[in-house]
């Protein structure tokens, strides 16, 4: 019966013990102040390149879809019986392609080849984002830039990416 009690009683010791402890011991918080800054600048710069892209394939195609595969004739600057060939949602001339790979990619590519780049959303699309972020040449597509304004957005887009 005493072992009983003895064990009771360390078991109630111990509890106080612990209990005393957690009631007594001092609680320290520590407060860290932490500046944080979310950048948002990036995305929407992102969202601005989008845009302006979007807007000028909708100027330059005139709303057809890929699939339609667009391409119109534009008479020759000094030859009026000529016409030149402009293919793709962004009405590019076969040797407009074949510069700019040369020069962004270093790469040549055929007139089959830049036809088909020009014809494709994805390809072409890329390609027209690397002139004008890369190479700011939207005198590529002087009428629709001049129709939409992209001369002025592409410098608020290279303001806000300094």
């Amino acid at each position: 019966m005493k072992s009983k009690y003895i064990l009771i009683i360390l078991l109630i010791g111990t509890a106080c013990y612990f209990i005393g402890a957690k009631l007594n011991k001092e609680v320290v918080y520590k407060v860290e102040e932490k500046r944080v800054v979310l950048d948002n600048l990036t995305e929407k710069v992102n969202e601005l390149k989008g845009s302006l892209v979007r807007d000028l394939k909708q100027c330059e195609s005139g709303g057809l879809k890929e699939s339609d595969g667009l391409v119109t004739f534009d008479p020759h600057p000094t030859k009026k019986s000529v016409q030149i060939p402009s293919f793709g949602l962004y009405q590019f001339k076969k040797s407009t392609v074949q510069f700019y790979y040369k020069k962004f990619y270093n790469k040549e590519v055929t007139g089959l080849e830049a036809i088909n780049i020009a014809l494709s959303e994805e390809k072409s699309s890329e390609l027209v984002s690397e002139i004008i972020f890369r190479d700011s040449a939207l005198s590529n597509w002087y009428n629709c830039s001049k129709k939409l304004g992209l001369e002025g957005r592409l410098n608020i887009i290279k303001e806000l990416q300094k």
